[in-house]
């Protein structure tokens, strides 16, 4: 039996219920909506679902004018239509003498590679960990980052956003830089 939604009857939180569709005869239940997280995306999906057209699209566009180009959106989840800060695609934190990055990153985006890399000098990079078509963020050979992930997302079953925390192994070095490169 389907519970008539004018306000009068409770759910389990105690909120009022409100529903104009009433059944009758069957134990039938009503269906609003359904949602469908996809697993897998692409950069042209992407563009797709974002609205963009012409000039906006492309990897490095930026419709918004941000100074953060799609691709990079694209990696970080973020909107290629409304401007976002620097902090919002990734960020540096020092702690116990050692430097680390954190980034988001989209496990839908299988045609990605993230990489981390590392610099003494800012000419020469090593990359120190690799994520390849949506997997876990992993050490690169021979070096041996803390690594972390965690779902993103307020809803704990939807964990398609991740944050990623990678320390880098050297500590108290004179100066280190570390980076993340993203490419399709």
């Amino acid at each position: 039996m389907d519970i008539p939604g004018d306000g009068t009857f409770l759910d389990s939180l105690g909120d009022p219920i409100y529903d104009a569709w009433v059944t009758w005869g069957s134990g039938g239940f009503d269906l609003e909506a359904i949602g469908v997280i996809s697993r897998n995306m692409n950069f042209e999906i992407w563009q797709d679902l974002q609205g963009l057209t012409g000039g906006e699209r492309g990897a490095l566009a930026d419709p918004d004018g941000d100074g953060i180009v799609n691709l990079m959106e694209y990696s970080a989840a973020l909107m290629p239509l409304a401007p976002d800060f620097p902090s919002d695609l990734q960020s540096l934190i020092y702690e116990d003498g050692r430097v680390g990055l954190v980034f988001y990153r989209d496990e839908r985006a299988v045609d990605l590679v993230y990489e981390v890399e590392v610099s003494d000098n800012l000419q020469n990079w090593e990359i120190i960990a690799r994520s390849e078509h949506g997997g876990l963020m992993q050490p690169v050979h021979p070096y041996m980052p803390e690594i972390t992930e965690k779902s993103a997302s307020t809803i704990e079953s939807i964990q398609v956003i991740r944050e990623v925390r990678v320390r880098d192994i050297h500590a108290n070095a004179p100066q280190r830089f570390m980076r993340i490169r993203v490419r399709k």
